[in-house]
């Protein structure tokens, strides 16, 4: 049996009242959930793509995303930019040199490059302009030593309560799996690496 949907003209001013007051309700409880902190992380490929799935889903339902990218010279890091690049509700800031490098090749501008990122990563997570923000590749930066684990753990305790964070990379450490909400550990359960495998 289909419920009957009263007409408008036959609602009262109480029943109009108290409609608009559970929308009201429910709008206000949805701007307060607080936002989680994901880490996207193990041995396995598409730590990155998972992260831009995220982000398209997000933009399907109306969220302000932002993703800042700590090393856009690896391969999962040039795909995301290129599925992401054409949604003018993501906002995609780089850095890093283009091309993919191992970590005994860092050079001082490289380290540099990493605090710049993490200084615009704090910005986007405290001022509540975005609702995800994504964190590409930060924990390998982490793992080489470009940024301090301290740094980011700060950023991560400061991020505006309704920011959604996802933090993408191998090798996370425990106490960034200790301080995040959900973790993700990819792992490859068959097969082999790809030949040319870049380093990231």
């Amino acid at each position: 049996m289909i419920p009957q949907v009263p007409d408008s003209s036959t609602l009262s001013a109480g029943d109009c009242q108290s409609a608009g007051d559970q929308r009201r309700q429910k709008e206000s409880s949805m701007s307060r959930i607080d936002g989680l902190v994901q880490v996207y992380t193990g041995d396995g490929e598409g730590v990155t793509l998972s992260a831009a799935g995220q982000a398209l889903r997000s933009v399907g339902q109306g969220f302000r995303v932002c993703v800042i990218q700590f090393l856009k010279g690896c391969s999962e890091s040039r795909g995301l930019r290129t599925a992401l690049d054409n949604q003018p509700s993501i906002h995609i800031k780089q850095f890093g040199r283009d091309t993919a490098l191992p970590p005994e090749a860092l050079e001082p501008g490289e380290m540099k490059l990493a605090e710049e990122a993490l200084d615009a990563a704090g910005e986007a997570a405290t001022t509540g302009d975005y609702d995800l923000v994504i964190l590409d590749q930060v924990i390998l930066a982490l793992e080489w030593r470009m940024i301090g684990l301290d740094d980011l753990l700060s950023l991560l305790r400061h991020k505006h309560k309704n920011v959604e964070l996802i933090l993408t990379g191998c090798c996370a450490p425990p106490e960034l799996i200790a301080a995040a909400d959900l973790v993700t550990d990819m792992r490859q359960s068959k097969g082999s690496p790809r030949r040319g495998t870049e380093v990231c």
